[in-house]
């Protein structure tokens, strides 16, 4: 029986390992999905035709994962770098990346700049990042904090030999 224990003991102690070696992918592939799972659920709210959910969903997915990816995986790997893992920082850089990001995909899709700076798409654009883009990125963010804990150090397995 104490060697089926110690044998379940090593075996928990690979997976742990394993998991603390993939766990920073893995929430950078998943997090994002929250972009285009938010935006759905908003433009489901909006009545969207099928058509431009689908449109709504191809974009989000695309800015969710560009914004991770260029602008949050250099900066997870800043903080960390620093050792500046609390969990709020995570929500509060989400906010201002998904700010940024609803910013960077209208001007990609077409929006001129000087239409961004005044009148109607300045007010526009603006309550969407704030409305949106910016909660859409602090929920990536806490997510990809909750997944990577940034904040756990990494555990090493202890190999016995009897």
């Amino acid at each position: 029986m104490n060697r089926l224990h110690d044998d379940m003991t090593a075996l928990w102690g690979e997976l742990t390992s394993l998991w603390d070696n993939v766990r920073s992918w893995v929430a950078f592939v998943i997090a994002p999905l929250a972009v285009p799972v938010i935006a759905s659920l908003t433009a489901r709210y909006f009545d969207a035709t099928q058509d431009w959910l689908n449109v709504i969903v191809s974009i989000s997915l695309m800015a969710g994962y560009l914004g991770t990816f260029l602008i949050g995986l250099p900066l997870y790997l800043l903080l960390r770098a620093f050792n500046l893992t609390a969990f709020w920082l995570a929500p509060a850089i989400g906010f201002v990346v998904g700010f940024a990001m609803t910013y960077l995909v209208a001007l990609s899709l077409g929006v001129e700049p000087e239409m961004v700076r005044s009148g109607f798409w300045s007010r526009t654009l603006f309550g969407a990042a704030i409305q949106f883009g910016g909660p859409a990125g602090a929920v990536v963010g806490a997510l990809l904090w909750l997944i990577a804990r940034p904040d756990r150090q990494r555990r090493s397995v202890a190999h016995t030999t009897e």
